[in-house]
This record gives structure tokens, sequence and C-alpha cells, in this order.
């Protein structure tokens, strides 16, 4: 009768810690699933702030660098548990950065328009031209700080800041 008594307290026992371990694993969970949702938040918000801040005057780098984090938080939102939740903000993540490429991108074809237009009378200084067609290209976020320094007369300088124009649009447009 002992034996059975014993038997009995040790399976009572052995089911109790069963039943508190379940329990703190499932607490356990939840705290991480919480966690996770505000980590997620606090990414999803920190790249809307980011992807706000991009204007016309921004450099490529730093369109490029948003468009890697979008990417990133896709792929980890894909295998997060509670993707729902955030599928509207991240769509208007997406939509705010599409707005904002494109914006850039028009001014930078405008930039190059206006360059591309730009007619320097051979009586001109050339730094004077080659200030102006800085100014302009600076008004898009184009450095042209390397590219002047070569430059031996204003056609040359303008042909290669429109070729440094195109590269940007080419490095903004690929996927």
């Amino acid at each position: 009768m002992q034996k059975i008594n014993i038997a009995k307290l040790i399976f009572i026992l052995i089911f109790s810690l069963f039943v508190i371990s379940c329990e703190l694993f499932i607490i356990k969970r939840r705290a991480t699933i919480t966690e996770t949702t505000t980590i997620e938040k606090k990414r999803i918000n920190w790249l809307i702030m980011s992807v706000s801040g991009l204007n016309d005057e921004a450099d490529e780098v730093a369109f490029k660098h948003c468009r890697e984090k979008i990417s990133l938080l896709k792929e980890d939102l894909k295998y997060a548990t509670n993707a729902k939740e955030f599928e509207e903000k991240f769509l208007n993540l997406q939509k705010l950065f599409q707005e904002k490429l494109t914006s850039k991108l028009n001014a930078l074809k405008a930039v190059r328009v206006d360059i591309q237009r730009f007619n320097a009378n051979d009586n001109d200084d050339l730094e004077k031209n080659k200030l102006k067609i800085r100014s302009i290209a600076l008004s898009a976020g184009v450095n042209t700080s390397p590219i002047a320094l070569h430059a031996i007369n204003i056609k040359e300088l303008s042909e290669d800041v429109v070729a440094h124009i195109d590269s940007i649009i080419k490095y903004l447009e690929e996927d």
C-alpha cells in the first residue's frame, strides 16, 4: 500500500512539474511574440522616418540603403507569426519609398536635360561655367567635385556630368 502511495505521489509531482514547465513555455512564447512585435513596429517606424527624410537632394547611397532595409524587413515579415498586423504599414512604407524614388529619378532626369541644354559661350569664364553646371547638378544631389577637377572645357564637363547622372539613374533603377 505504501508503495502505491509513493508511486502516486511521484506521479503527481512529475505531472505538476510538467504542467508548470508548459505554463512557463507559454508565458515565454507570449513574451517573445510581444517582443518581436515591438521590434518590428520600431523597425517599420524607423524606416518610415528614414524614407520620409529622403528628398531630391539626397544621394543615391541613401536611397540604396533604404531599399536594402525595406527588402530585409520584407524577408523578416515573411517569417513573422503576426505579419498581417504589419501588412498595411509595410505597404504604406513601400508606396512612400516608391514616391520618393520616382521624385529623385525625375529630378535627376530634369537636371540631365538642363545640363545637356547648357551652352556656354567661348568668351565666358571656364570657372564661372563650371560653377553653373555644378550648381545645376547639386540641385539634384549630384556630387560633381571629382568630375570638375579633370574637365578641360565646358562641353567635356557637361558630358562627364551627364554620364555620371546616367550612372546614378541606372544605379537607382536596378532591383
